[in-house]
């Protein structure tokens, strides 16, 4: 296969992603993952000058623990007003 024919890895290959194809996989506009990005410390993402990547892996990690503590503090309000 030459190189002219070879086109850029699959998102799903590659260590880190855009904030385009992040947006794209929990399908939320790309200004909130930007925000996301900004507000939360924790949130995965290597900033270098005007270039932005998110750790695919360490997304979906991050993601999956959002989820978790969001359940949690929901099912503490309802514990709560009952």
């Amino acid at each position: 296969m030459s190189a002219a024919t070879e086109g850029p890895p699959a998102a799903a290959a590659r260590v880190y992603i855009t904030i385009e194809e992040a947006a794209r996989l929990v399908s939320v506009d790309e200004k909130t993952l930007g925000r996301w990005s900004r507000e939360d410390p924790t949130f995965p993402v290597l900033r270098r000058g005007r270039v932005v990547r998110v750790h695919r892996e360490r997304f979906m990690t991050w993601l999956e623990r959002q989820t978790r503590q969001r359940g949690a503090r929901k099912a503490q309000e309802t514990a709560g007003a009952a």
